[in-house]
């Protein structure tokens, strides 16, 4: 007889989720937000609010039955605890700005690098399939204050384009301006050079005509 009296089937197509900040009852509604899960310090020091997600699938079912433990309630605890911890890592590393701005794309990259690493490392048995950020916002205590450098901001990038609008406009105008006169002083030239040049051509018939009649 064999040693086991129960078989386990584990879907190793299936992609699973754990869901940091923000939690769905139903695909695609949103129903919960936790604060705690949200708050992350990055490299500045400073607090962003970030909700995100973590795609992955079983690798290996017998080292994921194993690790995880997927015959107790607690199943997911461990894995989930490690991807989160893996996540704040990575904001930890960057700044404020950055994350705020340009650098979500370059956070989950390097978030599910980590992660896979992690998960190699202590032979979890499953893979990270993709970590996708949701959304990154500052705390409500400090969002008026952004909102203001924000404003700050884009008034002085308004006054920089529009500063070198009219200077592009100013430069263009004084190259137009320059070229214009070089043409007419080419013309010129060209008429005075033109003019010279048919004079000596009228000369030998008006030579010819008085050639009978020389004076005396």
């Amino acid at each position: 007889k064999a040693p086991w009296t129960t078989v386990m089937k584990f879907d190793v197509k299936e992609i699973r989720r754990f869901e940091f900040g923000e939690k769905t009852e139903v695909a695609g509604r949103r129903y919960r937000e936790d604060v705690s899960e949200q708050k992350m310090v990055t490299a500045d020091s400073k607090i962003l609010l970030i909700s995100w997600v973590a795609q992955w699938k079983i690798a290996d079912p017998y080292q994921y039955f194993v690790t995880n433990q997927v015959n107790h309630a607690n199943d997911f605890k461990l894995i989930a605890g490690l991807t989160e911890a893996d996540f704040r890592k990575e904001v930890a590393n960057m700044k404020y700005e950055e994350i705020l701005t340009t650098g979500k794309i370059g956070l989950s990259v390097k978030a599910k690098q980590r992660i896979a690493n992690t998960y190699k490392v202590l032979d979890t048995g499953i893979m990270i399939v993709d970590v996708l950020i949701s959304e990154v916002t500052v705390p409500p205590s400090v969002q008026p204050s952004y909102n203001d450098v924000e404003t700050a901001k884009q008034a002085k990038t308004s006054a920089i384009n529009e500063a070198e609008a009219y200077s592009n406009t100013t430069v263009e105008e004084a190259q137009g301006k320059a070229q214009l006169a070089m043409n007419n002083a080419e013309s010129y030239n060209l008429n005075q050079i033109a003019a010279a040049t048919a004079t000596p051509t009228r000369l030998p018939p008006l030579h010819e005509m008085f050639r009978p009649n020389p004076e005396p």
